[in-house]
């Protein structure tokens, strides 16, 4: 079984998963920028609990069983339990706005909580407002706002479980996919010219540098 990380990795690039099952050395370390970022996601969780009572902090498996728990963080997200039994799942970000990457994640974890036999009623993203001014103590209500993604990810729901099988097909794999950069989700271009560079010769100012260049098309 595959986890969202993986999940993720395969999608940004089907090689990025495979060296993180196999050959994890051939990956660069976390930088400071990337360590800083987690460390400030874990001070937003810490503030979006703030806006809500009798929160947990626990695995999935707590919310099946637990009837008088009416809030659960799970991988970093927020199970919210409904008046009807229902769940609300919601995503925490520190981006300002919704991402397509999001999208993808939450698809994710709705297969997964459906697997649970649990009802989902509604998805959002829980983001940081850019518009909010702080005044004294910050206020965790004005800080983050949400943006509900319900049907964006339905639309997404469609095909991910063909792609999670890919995934663990790809992770269980014994050759390693090709590293090209043309197979590379645009938006992580930059992090896997990076590790690109170690498994192939490819050249500084290769075509795949290009700003507007589609991967498809190089």
């Amino acid at each position: 079984m595959i986890t969202k990380t993986d999940f993720l990795k395969y999608n940004q690039h089907p090689c990025w998963l495979w060296l993180s099952k196999n050959q994890p050395d051939l990956l660069p370390p976390v930088d400071e920028n990337l360590a800083q970022m987690f460390e400030d996601g874990n001070e937003l969780e810490a503030f979006a609990a703030q806006r809500f009572e009798n929160v947990a902090f626990g695995e999935l498996s707590v919310v099946p069983g637990s009837v008088a728990m009416q809030c659960v963080f799970a991988w970093g997200n927020l199970l919210i339990r409904e008046p009807d039994g229902a769940i609300h799942l919601v995503e925490i970000k520190s981006s300002t706005r919704v991402k397509p990457e999001h999208l993808l994640d939450l698809a994710f974890q709705k297969r997964v909580i459906e697997e649970s036999e649990q009802v989902i009623s509604r998805i959002s993203v829980m983001h940081v407002n850019n518009s909010y001014v702080r005044s004294g103590e910050i206020d965790p209500h004005q800080l983050l706002t949400m943006t509900d993604v319900t049907a964006e990810v339905y639309a997404l729901s469609e095909n991910i479980e063909t792609q999670m099988r890919a995934a663990e097909s790809t992770s269980q794999s014994v050759e390693m996919p090709d590293p090209s950069p043309r197979y590379c989700h645009k938006d992580f271009k930059k992090d896997w010219l990076r590790i690109a560079r170690n498994l192939t010769k490819l050249p500084e100012g290769c075509v795949y540098e290009m700003p507007y260049l589609s991967l498809e098309a190089a």
